[in-house]
């Protein structure tokens, strides 16, 4: 009855009135709504540990999840105790009792998994909730969390039979859930400023924005300065030294500094050490060994350019062998152009009807003149890809959180934080 974790219906009716039934818990605490193309889990993961090593009792939650939906949720790095499919359904089965009218239009799966997760911080007492978005921002149910700050990522070209056709539409998408409280902007184009000003000029509240008021750089030392509303933290290295997650720490530091004030002094010593030692399950995550793995949820053309230029930069000394799996709802061409450029070999993983077969893998192949092998499970995938990479090569697990996923389960991982 409730959908599968992917139905998307955008709307903010069934979920408004859930939270009612629910006692509205989202306004027991303050929320933070991570919007945005790329970056948003990342940044939300870093931001929620930032918190709880600032003195704050954080609430966190993210979607889609690697192992087990109770990953979704977590209170100061603590997953969802309950068995949240189950518990959906029995919410989803007492909300319908009490409101009958929308049982030809109920409560998605991701609705119910929201409204779960702003109870749960309200029983846990949590104070700071991190919420990321689902999709855009505007109709997505997170935003019924009446959030005092929001954060975004970046914009580009996604989801537009959802967002709009061009990059103002579905930045002002992205940028609703602002309604006069705190907004910080990431990196994105200086027209799409131009229009975040105007619509903040109507709505009121903070704008701190990258490339005005918050600064990143490279600081020669093998590390990074980050510049926050004028405090300046030195010598940072995020995410266990590489680079790839610099702007996402610089976006989780502004909010914090919104939420906590300054993020300098012996507070700032602290911030550091958290972002220099937190671990984001899934983004650019190398696994060293005999044969380095690398593993990376991206899934769309600027996050895998993301991943590229950080791919470029790994230490190989053997071959480097792309194992991916892509759903149906994403361009092939011109992801399997990109990633083409980092890979010496590339093996396709079929996983099921969500997925591209692999036979229109073969033809985008054919035109691009790259050979692509198959394999029938990442188990078999793996396998092969570390006997062609070689002591010393990379194996680079990429393109969806499922195939990423199931290199969890093979490897018996759970998605720490």
């Amino acid at each position: 009855m409730w959908g599968s974790a992917g139905i998307v219906k955008p709307g903010l009716e069934r979920i408004n009135r859930l939270l009612s039934f629910l006692g509205h818990p989202q306004r027991n605490y303050l929320s933070i709504q991570i919007t945005g193309t790329n970056g948003k889990g990342s940044t939300a993961v870093l931001l929620h540990n930032l918190l709880n090593a600032g003195g704050f009792r954080p609430g966190l939650f993210t979607s889609p999840h690697l192992v087990s939906p109770e990953e979704r949720i977590r209170v100061s790095g603590r997953v969802y105790p309950g068995q949240l499919e189950k518990e959906v359904r029995d919410l989803g089965k007492r909300f319908l009792r009490r409101h009958p009218s929308f049982r030809k239009d109920p409560p998605t799966f991701f609705e119910l998994v929201t409204g779960l997760a702003l109870k749960h911080f309200s029983e846990e007492g949590v104070e700071v909730a991190v919420l990321e978005t689902g999709l855009g921002g505007r109709l997505d149910a997170v935003t019924a969390s009446e959030p005092r700050i929001v954060v975004l990522t970046t914009v580009s070209l996604d989801h537009q039979e959802f967002l709009g056709a061009n990059l103002e539409e579905i930045l002002l998408e992205k940028v609703a859930p602002d309604r006069g409280g705190c907004l910080v902007a990431g990196e994105v184009p200086q027209y799409l400023i131009r229009l975040i000003l105007m619509r903040k000029r109507k709505v009121g509240g903070d704008l701190f924005t990258t490339g005005r008021d918050l600064f990143v750089w490279r600081n020669g030392k093998g590390s990074f300065d980050f510049s926050v509303r004028g405090e300046i933290i030195e010598g940072v290295s995020p995410v266990k030294g590489t680079g790839f997650q610099a702007g996402n720490a610089l976006l989780a530091l502004a909010a914090f500094s919104c939420v906590a004030g300054s993020v300098s002094g012996k507070r700032g010593e602290r911030l550091l050490k958290v972002l220099e030692e937190t671990v984001i399950p899934g983004r650019f995550e190398v696994v060293p060994g005999h044969t380095t793995v690398v593993l990376d949820v991206g899934h769309n053309l600027e996050a895998v350019k993301a991943f590229c230029r950080e791919a470029g930069k790994l230490e190989c000394r053997g071959r480097r062998v792309l194992v991916f799996s892509l759903m149906k709802n994403r361009d092939p061409l011109s992801l399997l152009r990109t990633w083409g450029e980092v890979a010496d070999d590339i093996i396709y993983v079929e996983l099921g009807e969500m997925f591209h077969p692999f036979r229109r893998i073969r033809e985008v192949s054919s035109l691009l003149g790259v050979k692509v092998l198959v394999a029938k499970s990442l188990r078999d995938a793996l396998s092969r890809g570390k006997k062609i990479a070689g002591s010393g090569g990379c194996v680079m697990v990429v393109g969806s959180h499922y195939l990423v996923g199931e290199y969890y389960r093979l490897e018996g991982k759970t998605a720490d934080i």
